[in-house]
């Protein structure tokens, strides 16, 4: 699995910082209802391309740009251990999810990874990835659904669809699944829009 269909996090940074201002409770945000951050979580699943685990951990949280934002691990495992992890800054900002990026000029920035709230259900275009070679769109498609894994059922899902679109303008989208006060439950990518998604990961354990 590459790490570019998990949240498209493949060129975020670790950014910490602290500040005086007034922190937001995230129990006062919708967007923590789907993308649930608190000190400690682990979300693990399964890769089903090559049966092999990846994690998700929240490591400590800090006041960024006057954002209450959490520091979050993942960590892909190989037959011998841990092969490779990748670090990133997350935040609530209403019913957003912001992950800290960086411009090409090396600025660092709040990007908006996801509108949360199920209500934005139906909404096109929430997110786009300005990428030259590959333009990226996310798309809220539905909330309130059933998903069934092979783990578990989860009620009140909410659906985001990422489109792309590669250098031989061939188009293919992943489908992540968040269930609420969970997360990220699953995965589902379509290699264009002609084939039927199929399921890529899918959350085996989740550890508040």
């Amino acid at each position: 699995m590459k790490p570019a269909h998990f949240f498209l996090l493949a060129t975020l940074l670790l950014v910490a910082g602290c500040g005086d201002d007034k922190i937001v409770s995230p129990d006062e945000i919708n967007g923590e209802l789907f993308f649930p951050l608190h000190n400690g979580s682990r979300w693990t699943y399964l890769d089903t391309s090559g049966d092999t685990l990846f994690q998700r951990e929240v490591m400590s949280r800090s006041t960024v740009d006057h954002q209450l934002a959490y520091q979050m691990r993942k960590t892909f495992y190989g037959d011998s251990g841990p092969s490779y992890t990748s670090d990133a800054m997350f935040a609530h900002d209403g019913n957003r999810v912001l992950a800290r990026d960086q411009d090409e000029f090396g600025v660092l920035f709040w990007s908006h990874l996801y509108y949360m709230h199920p209500d934005s259900a139906g909404v096109p275009l929430v997110l786009t990835v300005d990428d030259e070679e590959q333009p990226s769109v996310r798309d809220v498609i539905a909330g309130g659904l059933t998903l069934t894994t092979p783990d578990t059922t989860y009620h009140g899902c909410l659906q985001i669809r990422t489109t792309d679109q590669d250098a031989y303008d061939r188009r293919g989208f992943t489908d992540e699944y968040f269930a609420p006060g969970i997360g990220l439950v699953a995965g589902y990518r379509a290699v264009s829009v002609e084939h039927a998604p199929e399921l890529e990961y899918y959350l085996i354990a989740y550890e508040e």
